[in-house]
């Protein structure tokens, strides 16, 4: 996950990506953020893809999800 992004850009993707971690009720730890940072600022086709699918299915953001996204 290598995506430099910097200034009003950053700030409004971190933003973004509190209010779609509070929407889906994950916790707000480093990781986390991490995640759906990268997620928000679609830095990482796998993860999006992926969360995506995640959502697409209903599927719940519990600790194992959490962690199999934040290892990729």
């Amino acid at each position: 996950m290598t995506h430099t992004v910097v200034g009003d850009d950053a700030t409004q993707i971190a933003e973004n990506a509190m209010v779609q971690m509070t929407a889906y009720g994950v916790p707000p730890n480093p990781e986390n953020f991490l995640v759906w940072y990268t997620y928000v600022s679609k830095s990482d086709p796998d993860i999006c893809h992926r969360i995506d699918r995640m959502l697409a299915d209903r599927k719940t953001f519990d600790e194992e999800a959490y962690n199999s996204l934040y290892m990729r």
